[in-house]
């Protein structure tokens, strides 16, 4: 877990020194965002919380009911401007259908200034063998530094913890510029109960 945690702060705190803007906009309404710093915070004591603990065994996992689990979205585009955001992203486990989706948005570059956007977590589907896993479509229009992205792709996740507590979700996919240019987009969820 140690390379998600250099991740999660130190490379992005490092992109800060590239600078950037946005216009502040959607920052999703329905969805309660946090600020740049909590957003910091909160990712350092994931994975600090994620370090020792094993993955969820699925038979500690409830067959109904929900769990919502709330944490942040980091987005990574491999382009010229090597693009970055961080948002708060709130996904919902319905163990009863064994289906998963969420939402993300409250974004910021790494000069820590507000940028519009909004991404779901949609398809989503929980499978239960020797862990916790679950997979998702991922779509979503972003404004990163170099412009606003329309982003398409998947995450794939576990649970983690005695009882599921903890969420870990890699993301993979592209993200596309108003002129049509596609870029490997890549990130993480990192969420907890």
């Amino acid at each position: 877990m140690n390379t998600q945690k250099i991740i999660s702060s130190a490379v992005f705190l490092m992109l800060a020194a590239c600078g950037g803007g946005g216009d502040g906009g959607d920052n999703s309404s329905l969805l309660v965002t946090r600020d740049f710093d909590e957003l910091i915070d909160q990712t350092d004591a994931f994975f600090v919380a994620a370090e020792d603990a094993e993955l969820t065994d699925d038979a500690a996992v409830p067959v109904t009911g929900q769990a919502t689990y709330d944490g942040s979205l980091m987005l990574f585009v491999y382009n010229e401007a090597d693009d970055a955001v961080l948002g708060t992203v709130e996904m919902i486990a319905d163990f009863a259908d064994n289906t998963i989706s969420g939402r993300a948005g409250g974004f910021y570059n790494s000069s820590e200034e507000s940028m519009s956007g909004s991404v779901t977590f949609s398809n989503g589907e929980i499978i239960r063998e020797d862990g916790v896993f679950f997979a998702t479509d991922v779509e979503g229009s972003v404004e990163f530094d170099s412009g606003r992205m329309a982003v398409d792709g998947e995450s794939f996740g576990y649970l983690l913890g005695d009882e599921g507590e903890l969420m870990f979700a890699g993301i993979e996919g592209t993200a596309t510029n108003s002129a049509g240019d596609e870029s490997f987009l890549e990130g993480f969820i990192a969420a907890e109960q």
